[in-house]
């Protein structure tokens, strides 16, 4: 099947980044021919001086950045920016699967219409599958007429899945649609998968940091870590007035060659399992906690996350080990649990 990919504009976000490979590397490893759509949000200007902005930011900021994408996706549409072309794309298709990351947060994606539904589908021919959809928060902030168009576009769906259980309320109780909790995309994947395409590993003595809001007392708990520790620290989101931002590879890397990982954000914390590392995660609760509970639960390590940020509180997270030997067993369920609705929805 030539199956399209439809998940969140660009944006130089690693974790959205890498969740995209791996959605398309893992239907790909299914035996089906898949293309990522690239929807970015609905054009609101134009012009030379725009255009010229535009190129420095993609070419020159994120261009490191973008080389994951580039190496390791082979089929992409042109940069769409409306609904017309999307139900020209779709129409080339056999199936069309949306997800994973927040792309069903209204208040966020209102920019590309209600695209991340299917609204531009018109052929009943083309599978409609959600894979790991998120609302990101457990409450939806759509007005009563979309809520209303919703539900009748997700009526039109051969499959729903959603990436948290709260996700799964919310469909039921909004939208009377049945849906089922599966693993985010990174998650179908090893630790193999993602050091197939990456550097030989290397053990080093730093502290990597992925902090995507933050405030004194975080920095000052991470300052008195490091040095207690006697360890560098190396963070993967520096506040500077411009970024530079560093490839997709080395941010993968660097989180899985630390000695200790500290971070307030979702997919920093799932390569933080992902590669054993002994790791604390922030609570970021404007981000939307619902992501870090559901899968936390899920793999018994609900004791990682702390709303306490303290010197105390992060470094008792820090030197408790984590038994890997159980929450690899738990996570293998769950990865042939998920790959069994992913390939049973492309049948």
């Amino acid at each position: 099947m030539k199956v399209g990919i439809l998940s969140l504009p660009f944006e130089p976000n690693y974790g959205w980044a890498v969740q995209l490979w791996a959605l398309y590397h893992t239907i790909e490893q299914l035996g089906h021919e898949p293309v990522i759509i690239d929807r970015r949000w609905n054009a609101t200007q134009s012009g030379l001086l725009y255009n010229i902005k535009r190129f420095i930011y993609y070419k020159g900021i994120c261009g490191r950045f973008s080389s994951f994408l580039n190496n390791e996706i082979a089929s992409k549409t042109p940069v769409v920016r409306d609904s017309e072309t999307m139900t020209q794309i779709s129409s080339d298709l056999d199936a069309i699967v949306v997800g994973s990351d927040q792309v069903w947060r209204i208040e966020h994606t209102r920019g590309a219409d209600l695209n991340f539904f299917f609204d531009f589908v018109k052929e009943d021919t083309v599978k409609r599958i959600s894979y790991a959809a998120s609302f990101g928060k457990d409450t939806w902030q759509g007005t009563p007429e979309e809520t209303a168009r919703v539900k009748e576009l997700l009526a039109k769906f051969s499959t729903i899945t959603v990436r948290e259980d709260t996700g799964v309320a919310l469909c039921k109780e909004l939208f009377d649609a049945n849906a089922t909790n599966v693993l985010d995309p990174t998650l179908l994947l090893t630790k193999g998968d993602y050091n197939s395409v990456l550097s030989t590993p290397r053990l080093q003595s730093i502290l990597t940091t992925y902090i995507l809001d933050s405030t004194e007392e975080k920095t000052n708990t991470i300052n008195k870590i490091s040095k207690d520790k006697n360890l560098n620290v190396t963070s993967l989101f520096p506040k500077k007035r411009v970024t530079y931002y560093k490839s997709v590879y080395y941010w993968l890397e660097t989180i899985r060659d630390a000695k200790y990982v500290i971070v307030d954000s979702f997919h920093g914390m799932v390569f933080s399992i992902i590669f054993h590392k002994n790791f604390a995660v922030m609570a970021n609760s404007k981000r939307g906690l619902t992501r870090f509970t559901s899968l936390l639960s899920q793999l018994g390590l609900e004791d990682r996350l702390t709303s306490d940020y303290s010197y105390e509180s992060i470094n008792r997270i820090l030197t408790t080990e984590i038994d890997y030997n159980l929450v690899d067993c738990k996570l293998n369920e769950m990865r042939s649990y998920s790959l069994a609705i992913l390939k049973d929805s492309l049948s």
